[in-house]
């Protein structure tokens, strides 16, 4: 019994014990990293961008849209250069396709203005304004590529355009040319002055979208006139006339 005792007692000691808990890494990883000392490489994750100040994702991925509101200025004020570009070509008879914004001449070719009148910053002495503050805009417009001399239309906020003669003054009516529309007025430099230089001009040309509160056949010299002019359309030297009235 004794010698049987012993006999089990040995075979228990050599039996092989349970096998270890397998690495979640693998085994040949667990084993080299048992064996080498080399650290195990810990898993990765995407990294999350952490967005800029103004919104965009340090990624370069898409910017956080404008609000609402500024989507629908930015929207208006397209639709009122469109229609300043219309109002112009209708006015002077060039072509649409060869106006454009102001590009150099002008900080900026639309201008947010408070006008103090209903008239929108255009008053001629027959024309009576509602006193009301009127939100508008103020529009420089380039034509035929002729960036040195922009032409201006005023706005308001509600569809109301007129055009706006940068130079304005009294005069005499010299010469009326009917044929060729043209209204040629008096000097005002001193004959005294030879050099001096009139900068309003002397001849300016009645266009489509002229503002004439007497027809041209009516003008004969020697009439005082009030008027506003911008400056010659291309290839025109005389002032594009934007409106005249016959003083009393």
């Amino acid at each position: 019994m004794a010698v049987l005792a012993l006999a089990a007692l040995f075979l228990a000691a050599c039996a092989p014990s349970d096998p270890p808990p397998r690495s979640p890494f693998g085994e040949d990883d667990a084993t080299s990293a048992a064996t080498t000392g080399t650290p195990r490489p810990l898993p990765t994750f995407p990294a999350t961008a952490a967005p800029t100040a103004d919104g965009q994702p340090s990624d370069g991925g898409a910017a956080t849209p404008p609000p609402a509101d500024a989507q629908a200025e930015e929207a208006r004020r397209e639709r009122v250069v469109g229609e300043a570009i219309s109002r112009m070509a209708e006015w002077t008879g060039v072509p649409e396709t060869e106006i454009r914004p102001a590009q150099d001449t002008v900080a900026e070719p639309v201008e947010e203005v408070a006008w103090p009148s209903a008239c929108l910053g255009v008053v001629s002495p027959t024309v009576t304004c509602a006193e009301v503050q009127t939100p508008g805009y103020r529009i420089a417009l380039e034509l035929s590529l002729d960036r040195d001399r922009p032409q201006f239309v005023h706005a308001s906020r509600t569809g109301a355009y007129r055009w706006w003669g940068e130079f304005e003054a009294t005069r005499e009516v010299e010469t009326v040319d009917l044929q060729g529309g043209v209204v040629t007025f008096t000097s005002v430099v001193p004959p005294d002055s030879p050099g001096a230089d009139d900068i309003v001009g002397r001849r300016h040309r009645v266009l489509p979208g002229t503002d004439l509160a007497v027809p041209l056949a009516d003008l004969e010299p020697g009439d005082r006139v009030r008027f506003a002019s911008g400056y010659p359309l291309p290839g025109d030297d005389a002032g594009a006339l934007t409106w005249l009235v016959r003083m009393q």
